[in-house]
């Protein structure tokens, strides 16, 4: 599998960043690289959302240094999201 987008995010960040963007979603960080590795096909919308709404947030906070994870690139990492 190719590079996600969140797994460019998760290299891009620093540890205390993978932690805010983890606790803003209600996960892990570990978790974020299952998802982010394609190895879970079926997580909450409303984690996917927050995750994405936590990124845009930083992504603005350090002028467009770490990407913006949309819900359509989540999305792409599942099968049917619930």
């Amino acid at each position: 599998m190719d590079a996600t987008i969140l797994s460019r995010w998760l290299r891009a960040a620093t540890p205390e960043q993978r932690e805010e963007l983890a606790q803003a979603g209600g996960t892990s960080v570990s978790y974020l690289y299952v998802i982010a590795g394609g190895h879970r096909n079926n997580f909450s919308l409303r984690m996917a959302f927050r995750i994405s709404k936590k990124s845009y947030e930083m992504h603005l906070r350090t002028l467009c240094f770490l990407p913006w994870i949309m819900l359509d690139d989540l999305y792409a990492l599942t099968d049917q999201p619930k």
